[in-house]
């Protein structure tokens, strides 16, 4: 999924952003030419295995664990598309989109260990 972003800083693989007003530190492996300032394209993904999280508001939301990479996102998970969909939305790989889908059209969170970036 493709996103419109515009970067708030960067430090080496370290890239703050911001889309749509919600602001993400994410991890680019590859770096990037880009400065702060610059508006760009880029896709996100969630970073190796997640975890479920208990939810109990109805809130959607992205909350950084700390000053790690690490997330709880919340949102309502939507099967038939493979997206959870937060502030940001998010594709689920179909490996993944299995262990979770009996939680379609409800709200809850994922804990996420980093949100990779890659810009385009």
């Amino acid at each position: 999924m493709y996103h419109n972003c515009f970067i708030k800083a960067v430090d080496e693989e370290e890239i703050t952003i911001e889309i749509d007003g919600v602001e993400l530190v994410c991890f680019c492996n590859v770096g990037t030419t880009h400065v702060a300032g610059d508006k760009v394209k880029c896709e996100l993904s969630l970073y190796d295995d997640y975890s479920v999280c208990e939810c109990d508001d109805e809130e959607c939301r992205l909350e950084r664990v700390g000053k790690t990479y690490s997330y709880k996102i919340y949102g309502i998970l939507d099967v038939d598309n493979r997206i959870f969909k937060s502030d940001i939305d998010f594709e689920i790989d179909d490996d993944s989109i299995y262990d979770i889908s009996y939680l379609d059209g409800k709200m809850f969170g994922l804990l996420v260990q980093r949100i990779d970036i890659e810009i385009l």
